[in-house]
């Protein structure tokens, strides 16, 4: 297993905390660019019944 240290440069002022948690959720994964380029849709932030799920998800209701 890999261990990722996260040192942003410093900053000073109030700024410096927000900056460094974004550049922490970057060094994750968390956010930045998308991880995955295999092409497939993405139904993150979608409603079921709008995506390819919707016959499924009903059959769930049932």
């Amino acid at each position: 297993m890999t261990t990722t240290v996260i040192t942003p440069a410093p900053k000073a002022g109030r700024r410096q905390k927000p900056e460094m948690v974004d550049y922490a959720k970057v060094a994750l994964g968390e956010c930045g660019a998308p991880s995955r380029e295999d092409g497939a849709l993405d139904f993150n932030r979608h409603m079921e019944k709008n995506t390819l799920y919707a016959e499924w998800f009903a059959k769930l209701r049932r």
